[in-house]
């Protein structure tokens, strides 16, 4: 039978009833009158037992089934509700044209306001009665043969209800809170327990205001405050009740005990208000779900309390960060410079105020330089880095000589003002012989034992006046065992010193060998033409791929009383290579040209050796280094072919053949900018560089080339790329007093992992605090062990970021470990951290 044709169960009925006519009633038995009222005559006993009735079975045709929809839901006073109701028969389809009746319970609030009121046509498909409307409290329908969008007049479509075809409908309302509990019957279905379903449907006088997103500093406090009141009279909602729900972000609880949920009861004034607080101050944002709440004594259905509405606030907690990453050469030699770099960083959204540097010298080792200079303490080099902004990071490279044999850890920490401590720790082995494939400084060179070990140094004036001529000495040291051949000076110098005849960079050849052992020093000699740091970088090469550099830089100032002169036509001389001359000075009485109102600065930072197939960062610091704003900045960057530039921090302006350049509108006085641009290292090269000048308005151009050796990757064990890393957010921790640690689990490899499993273990100074747990699953805490449920999936370069937290119970230097594995890595991944506890105070 397809949907909406009749079972004939009906014509059937007419044929047995016009059976039953025309038989007559002879064989009926019942009681007879007796005419003269004397005896009463009863039927006699047919002589079988009493009836029973035989319980039928439903047939292909029979519905069996109504459908309701929706059975429960909550409405304002006032407003219109619709409800759908279908009937379907044992295939699972609806079926049209069956016959549903609704009413509405006698004590329930409401009535009925619009039905399906169907076609005119539906009567000659069998729809009878029509569907009408008999009293407020009861309609018949007809489920319909069409297909129905209902609209109620509003421009948006987000409200229509559609209506199926073999569905039927009805509006029901209420101008007064209640319940209403509406039936819908189907006369049609075969089982009684299926024929007729109940729909409730709960009127609210109510509205309610949830309050704005907040910010405010990390461990403040804040109010929260919900309105509840009465739609029609706007009259506040006494005695309701709001529930606020901490959903997700940094550790935070609401007052008075800190839970992570409260319920509040409206006071006269229809108000609800709950304070949230941090215990430990973090950054991030908690989401906060809220909910309203009748409670049962005004009106709940049977008793009970109904929750009407909800919604969704949020709590942003601003804070400065602070981190510091340290990296350097995994191996080195005696003799030889080591080049460390520091990365000093503001991860949240405050600045950070009074921020310093501290950086360890290793025994083993003497410090030779470092760009920005520090202040030298002893054995410790420190840098006055003053406010550093949000997401701020500044680099900071260190140049150490390896003076003796032994690994060495050397670890920089920064400090601010507000308390906050960050500290990153590099290792360097130092081995009496070059290490293979390495060379001064970390890049990368021939086989071992191809090239000796140089060393070069600079010395002379940090002080000049704008007119002067500065001398400077250059030191080169042969650290190996062999001689050094082929040995060549590159000199490249700020466009503030001048020469006669050369434009900077200066290379020229020694044209001599260098003994083992043995040292040779060159002079040169530069006119001081601009003031500010001028600087000169000085960089020897030998067979074999060697190369050692040396920085030196002189303050220029302007000499008192004296109007700042031109910079003369540069007609600079090459360093002279004999050794113990002197580079001629420019001759007397040269026509100067006018400097340049502005002065721009370019430095460029990188690694210093990379692989085949890896990514790798180069940094462009550009720096206004005069007193007025410079205006129109283009800086071209060209890569050698080993190089292919994969993307930059700053949009890319457009290209000028194989190069890229970026536009800047102004940078103004003292201000620095930094573009980031990753580039990957496509094939092997002795040396690849990228080269990065920059021109603006008014100022004299700048430029500085980085290079680097790229050789092939070494073959390594099979690994999954998954890493883990676990820090304090501060320490030291007094005794009683409660600790975050954060735990970031990384997949730095090229294939998804699945099962990713983390556990943290606590020592026995320390207890869980429940409270602050938080990660990407739900956590267990057995003992001192705190164990995150398994991660299903995590892509390549995907970060999960988990925070512990604990309590401090006894002093001592103690180490909080995590365990990372997965379903590939099964030899746990580990991490660690040390923290000190204090007696608390």
């Amino acid at each position: 039978m397809t949907a909406g044709t009749r079972h004939p169960r009906a014509p059937m009925a007419i044929v047995i009833a016009c059976t039953l006519a025309a038989g007559g009633c002879a064989e009926w038995r019942g009681p007879r009158i007796d005419p003269t009222g004397e005896r009463l005559f009863t039927a006699s006993d047919p002589g079988v037992g009493p009836f029973k009735p035989v319980p039928g079975s439903p047939k292909p045709w029979d519905t069996v089934e109504l459908l309701l929809v929706p059975r429960s839901t909550i409405a304002p006073v006032g407003s219109e509700v619709v409800l759908l109701a279908g009937v379907a028969g044992p295939d699972g389809y609806l079926r049209t044209n069956e016959r549903i009746e609704w009413s509405i319970s006698p004590g329930s609030v409401g009535e009925f306001v619009d039905y399906d009121r169907g076609t005119f046509w539906d009567i000659f498909h069998g729809t009878w009665p029509r569907p009408h409307k008999p009293s407020g409290t009861f309609v018949v329908g007809s489920t319909s043969r069409r297909f129905l969008r209902l609209t109620r007049g509003t421009p948006t479509p987000n409200d229509d209800v559609t209506v199926l075809r073999g569905q039927t409908w009805v509006s029901v309302t209420s101008p007064v809170e209640g319940t209403s509990y509406i039936t819908a019957y189907s006369p049609d279905v075969f089982g009684w327990e299926q024929r007729k379903q109940t729909a409730i449907v709960h009127w609210v006088d109510a509205q309610w205001r949830l309050p704005p997103p907040a910010i405010n500093p990390a461990g403040s406090r804040h109010v929260f405050t919900t309105m509840v009141m009465r739609q029609s009279d706007q009259a506040p909602c006494a005695g309701w009740r709001v529930q606020y729900s901490i959903v997700d972000g940094p550790p935070a609880g609401f007052a008075p005990s800190g839970a992570a949920s409260v319920e509040v009861e409206t006071n006269a004034q229809g108000q609800a208000s709950a304070e949230i607080f941090q215990q430990q101050p973090a950054s991030g944002t908690n989401r906060i779900a809220i909910q309203i709440i009748r409670p049962a004594p005004a009106g709940g259905a049977a008793g009970t309390r109904l929750v009407v509405g909800g919604g969704f606030t949020s709590k942003t907690w601003t804070a400065p960060g602070l981190a510091v990453r340290k990296s350097g050469p995994a191996t080195g030699a005696v003799g030889t410079t080591l080049a460390y770099r520091i990365e000093v960083s503001n991860p949240g959204d405050m600045p950070n105020d009074g921020v310093t540097l501290t950086d360890e010298v290793p025994d083993e080792t003497s410090y030779m330089s470092s760009n920005p200079p520090g202040q030298l303490t002893g054995r410790r080099v420190q840098w006055q880095m003053g406010r550093l902004g949000p997401g701020e990071r500044r680099v900071i490279e260190v140049l150490l000589r390896a003076e003796r044999q032994g690994t060495i850890t050397t670890c920089a920490e920064a400090a601010a003002a507000n308390g906050l401590r960050a500290k990153d720790c590099a290792t360097t082995t130092i081995s009496l012989a070059v290490p293979p494939g390495v060379a001064p400084g970390g890049t990368c060179v021939g086989p071992a034992g191809a090239a000796p070990p140089l060393e070069v140094r600079i010395s002379g004036p940090d002080r000049a006046y704008v007119g002067d001529v500065v001398r400077f000495q250059i030191q080169i040291t042969n650290r190996g065992a062999t001689t050094a051949t082929g040995i060549v000076v590159k000199d490249r110098f700020d466009p503030g010193l001048a020469h006669e005849t050369l434009r900077s960079p200066i290379k020229k050849a020694l044209n001599e060998d260098l003994p083992a052992g043995q040292s040779r020093e060159v002079f040169v000699e530069f006119r001081a033409v601009l003031p500010g740091r001028q600087c000169q970088t000085v960089e020897i090469t030998g067979n074999g791929g060697n190369v050692a550099r040396a920085e030196h830089c002189v303050t220029v100032m302007e000499r008192p009383g004296a109007a700042p002169p031109a910079a003369p036509s540069p007609a600079p001389t090459p360093p002279s290579t004999t050794p113990g001359t002197t580079v001629p000075t420019p001759t007397p009485g040269a026509t100067p040209t006018p400097a340049p109102t502005g002065r721009i600065s370019v430095k460029l930072t990188g690694p210093s050796s990379a692989s085949t197939g890896q990514e790798v960062d180069f940094f462009i610091e550009l720096a206004n280094d005069g007193t007025q704003p410079l205006t129109n900045l283009k800086v071209v960057a060209d890569f050698d072919p080993a190089l292919e530039p994969k993307g930059a921090s700053e949009a890319v302006a457009g290209y000028e053949g194989d190069a890229v350049y970026w536009t800047l509108a102004s940078l103004s006085a003292a201000q620095k900018k930094t573009i980031q641009v990753r580039c990957a290292c496509l094939k092997e090269a002795a040396k690849a560089c990228i080269r990065v000048k920059v021109t603006a308005a008014g100022a004299k151009p700048a430029q500085e080339e980085r290079c680097l050796p790229i050789r092939a990757p070494a073959a390594a064990a099979p690994t999954t790329g998954l890493s883990v890393t676990i820090s304090a957010l501060h320490e030291p921790v007094a005794v009683g007093k409660e600790l975050t640690y954060v735990v970031q689990v990384t997949n730095g490899g090229k294939t998804e992992e699945s099962q990713v499993e983390l556990q943290v273990l606590l020592p026995d100074e320390m207890i869980p605090a429940l409270l602050g747990m938080h990660g990407p699953t739900p956590v267990n805490v057995q003992g001192k062990t705190v164990k995150f449920q398994p991660v299903e999936r995590l892509r390549p370069g995907e970060t999960l970021a988990y925070r512990v937290r604990v309590q401090a119970k006894t002093a001592g230097e103690v180490r909080v470990k995590a365990e990372l594995t997965s379903r590939n890595q099964r030899q746990p991944v580990l991490a660690e951290a040390r923290t000190t506890i204090v007696p608390g105070r």
